[in-house]
């Protein structure tokens, strides 16, 4: 038997369904679909489920190299993990040579310490923003794309004032994140 897909078209039939709403009549398919690129990234943010890496270059007497998504998780260098500090250890730490060995999170940059000073190839490990659904099936892992539909029926139920049943929606799905968050997916502190 194969696994379901969770479309965007599934989901908004799933989502439908809950609305009683079998064909677009109140809310359009582009609205719910804005409302489950929305419910991705929430999920992606709140529970870290979403990773990825890039490549990046430091650039000689700079600091910093920037990256996108939520955080930064860890960064190597030359198959090593540079140490994670905190900014109010500079200064404090001892420096082993020339090369990358610490950094820290600054914004949507890392700091590596020592000041590179020369260009040093680093891969990024990152908590990532997903891009849209559009019509394939959500970046996000199988295990929790079963609660995209609560937060857009949700945002729907919103959408036309309804807010008793909104809120139920809506915390259906914060406690299926925190669920999700804490208990099934293996989060480890950086």
């Amino acid at each position: 038997m194969a696994a379901y897909s969770y479309s965007a078209a599934n989901i908004i039939l799933n989502v439908r369904g809950l609305l009683n709403e079998l064909v677009a009549d109140f809310w359009t398919d582009a609205q719910l679909t804005v409302y489950i690129d929305e419910a991705i990234r929430v999920i992606a943010e709140r529970t870290g489920c979403y990773r990825t890496t890039a490549s990046v270059n430091t650039v000689a007497a700079t600091r910093t190299v920037s990256f996108t998504g939520y955080k930064c998780l860890a960064i190597e260098y030359n198959k090593s993990a540079l140490i994670k500090i905190v900014p109010s250890q500079v200064g404090h730490i001892k420096i082993d040579g020339v090369t990358p060995q610490y950094w820290f999170e600054l914004g949507s940059t890392a700091v590596i310490i020592p000041t590179p000073d020369t260009a040093y190839a680093l891969t990024l490990y990152l908590q990532g923003v997903p891009a849209a659904i559009g019509a394939t099936t959500p970046v996000l892992p199988y295990s929790v794309c079963s609660i995209i539909p609560y937060f857009v029926v949700a945002r729907a139920l919103e959408q036309d004032r309804m807010i008793a049943p909104a809120a139920h929606y809506m915390s259906i799905f914060n406690n299926e994140v925190e669920f999700i968050a804490t208990g099934l997916l293996q989060n480890y502190p950086a």
